[in-house]
Order: structure tokens, then sequence, then C-alpha cells
């Protein structure tokens, strides 16, 4: 049972600190399920004892904002993030703007699905930092099947669009903006690292 073993093993190394220890470190986890499943972990561990767990910072599927991509000063000059629902819809128009390139009409059920599907495949990228660029003309050659041709050509032009209606509304994407202030965390912790303890569990 991996969250109980954390929260007691940390209960444990901390305890000779003082009992303020525990509540000033600092446990970094996956997710908000994680998070969760720690903090009960924590109240188990205590065993009917009052106890002020450390502070639990879920990495992923988070709102906006949320700790600990807001932390502080690094998060200056860095545009908002783009609010899911617009992002959709701006998705929806750009799949009907290149829908020539899909070969059928889309009605507006049929752009929303491709919509998604296209937010899903653009996470993944910014979230691995992974450039596509060359990747998706080396990914089809003319001996392959036309629909993959068509996807290639879809995908070609939705990413090079994409940006740039970012860029006019002025903001970013949520997965992008994530990765942006984690690496400038990172760089702030390397320079200034956290003082006390930080534990990164999953």
């Amino acid at each position: 049972p991996f969250a109980e073993d954390l929260a007691r093993g940390l209960c444990q190394a901390l305890s000779p600190l003082g009992p303020e220890a525990l509540s000033q470190a600092l446990v970094l986890t996956p997710t908000r399920r994680g998070a969760r499943a720690l903090a009960d972990a924590f109240v188990s561990a205590a065993d009917g004892r009052a106890v002020l767990p450390p502070q639990l910072r879920p990495l992923g599927d988070l709102d906006e904002g949320e700790p600990p991509f807001e932390p502080g000063d690094i998060a200056l000059g860095l545009p908002a993030a783009i609010e899911p629902m617009r992002r959709r819809f701006e998705l929806a128009r750009l799949v009907l703007a290149h829908e020539g390139l899909i070969g059928r009409s889309l009605d507006a059920s049929a752009a929303l699905e491709l919509a998604d599907a296209l937010g899903g495949f653009l996470d993944s990228l910014q979230i691995e930092e992974a450039s596509p660029a060359a990747g998706l003309d080396d990914l089809v050659s003319a001996d392959l099947a036309e629909h993959w041709q068509v996807s290639r050509d879809f995908l070609t032009a939705a990413l090079a669009g994409w940006p740039r209606r970012l860029a006019e509304l002025g903001v970013v994407d949520v997965s992008e903006r994530r990765v942006i202030l984690l690496r400038r965390l990172a760089e702030s912790w390397d320079a200034r690292p956290p003082q006390g303890v930080l534990v990164a569990a999953g």
C-alpha cells in the first residue's frame, strides 16, 4: 500500500524534528486523486491523534491557477490560459475552417467531436514537449492509405493555425502554460533549493 507506507514512513522520519516538521514538508503527487489518497493515509497513520499533514500538491489534472502552477512571481509575464469551453469552440471553428482538407462536410456535432480529438492530441504534444513538424512528413508516405494523408494534411494546417489563433486571443493552452511554469519552478528550485523536506511521490 504505497500511500499508507509513505505516510507512515514520513511520520516516523520527521517525528524526531518536532510536531511542526511534518506540516512544513511538501509532497508532490501525480494527480489530485493521489493527493486525496495520501491525505487519508496521513489520518490513518496518526492512529487517532491530531496531526497536521504536509502540504500536498498534485502536478496533474488541475484547474487553471491551482497550486503549484501559480507559484508567485514565476507566473509574471505569462499569458493566461484559454478557458476550456472557449478552447473547445475555437478548435471546432478551426476544424470547420479546414473541412476541405478532410474531404467531407461537417455538421456542428462532427466538428465538436473532431475538436475534442484535436484538443487531446495538442495536450499530448504539449505535455510531452514534442514537436510534430518533422514527424508528420515522415509519418505518411505515398504508399499508405489516403485517409492517413488526409489526416496529415489536416494536422499540418491545424498545428499552424492554432498557435496563431491563441496569439490573436492573447492566451495559451493550459497544458503548455503548466509545462512552462513547471520548468520555471524547476529552474527556481535549482537556483534556490527549497528549505525543508520535499518529496516527489508516485
